[in-house]
């Protein structure tokens, strides 16, 4: 799934492409995320609510041929946008955060 990420300002602070069975729980209604929801009203209307223009990016992408993390990476790649990469679950926790160098086709990957 494609999330879009929000910072504790309000702002819409880039997105998160994860997979379904790595989610294991779903909160609605929460005191933070209706505190949440004032906060972001308030950081549009002072203009900083989506200063990198995510929902135009994602209105862009084609998700019709090829999965959601093929379609950001290739974007990101020919984009030339930093990206955060976590590791597969299961195995060591870490994230990498740079640039892609390269993308290369590998069966079973995308």
């Amino acid at each position: 799934m494609l999330l879009k990420q929000v910072n504790p300002d309000g702002a819409i602070d880039g997105g998160g492409v994860y997979r379904l069975n790595t989610v294991t729980r779903v909160i609605e209604q929460s005191d933070y995320l209706k505190s949440l929801v004032a906060v972001m009203a308030l950081a549009r209307e002072r203009g900083y609510g989506n200063v990198w223009q995510l929902e135009t990016i994602i209105g862009n992408l084609d998700f019709k041929k090829h999965s959601i993390l093929k379609v950001v990476l290739e974007w990101a790649f020919n984009s030339d946008q930093v990206v955060t990469i976590g590791e597969h679950p299961g195995k060591r926790e870490a994230v990498y955060t740079g640039f892609l160098g390269s993308l290369k086709k590998k069966t079973g990957y995308f």
